[in-house]
């Protein structure tokens, strides 16, 4: 089913769906994605849209 997802930062992503939230969650606090959970990290884009260019 589609959806909107609302955030405050920048998506490096086109095409996701509900599964790939834990998994981007998760990595937001550091935590590895268990085996058996499905869907991908969604790559979130720093606090200000500024990725590290050093």
């Amino acid at each position: 089913m589609p959806g909107v997802l609302f955030c405050s930062r920048g998506l490096d992503a086109d095409d996701v769906w509900i599964g790939d939230i834990g998994p981007t969650v998760l990595g937001l606090f550091g935590v590895d994605k268990p085996a058996a959970m499905d869907g991908l990290q969604i790559g979130v884009q720093p606090v200000g849209g500024v990725t590290d260019t050093a």
